[in-house]
């Protein structure tokens, strides 16, 4: 999700993280496809009323700047804040030499558990 006005990224944020542990704590688990699902679980999660969802054109779990496409880069470059959800954007994105990221994930191996200095199974929030 990349939002373009300060104060909407970060209310999306707390929003975002308010969803993320409801549905760990109540053990929902929902099933990603690379490329499809995402902008209906975005929709069930109300961001579509918050800011305009863009399809990046990258067929990975993370997001890889330069497989996507114009509007995406343009987009990533210029908002106040983007924040990220999965480990795949960690993957990714970091280190990253933008600042105003935001990762949410949670940690499921132990590459990115050492990168992070946690431990398997934690749920994360980093701004960078």
């Amino acid at each position: 999700v990349v939002i373009k006005n300060t104060w909407i990224a970060w209310l999306s944020l707390f929003i975002a993280l308010i969803i993320g542990i409801l549905l760990n704590y109540i053990g929902k688990l929902i099933k990603k496809k690379i490329k499809t699902g995402k902008e209906k679980e975005a929709k069930e999660a109300g961001f579509d009323k918050l800011c305009n969802l863009v399809d990046s054109g990258v067929n990975t779990p993370g997001f890889v700047y330069n497989r996507a496409n114009e509007e995406s880069q343009q987009l990533f470059d210029e908002a106040d804040v983007v924040i990220t959800k999965g480990m795949g954007n960690y993957e990714c994105l970091s280190p990253s030499p933008r600042i105003n990221l935001c990762y949410l994930l949670k940690v499921k191996c132990g590459v990115v558990a050492s990168s992070l200095e946690k431990s398997i199974g934690d749920i994360i929030c980093k701004v960078v």
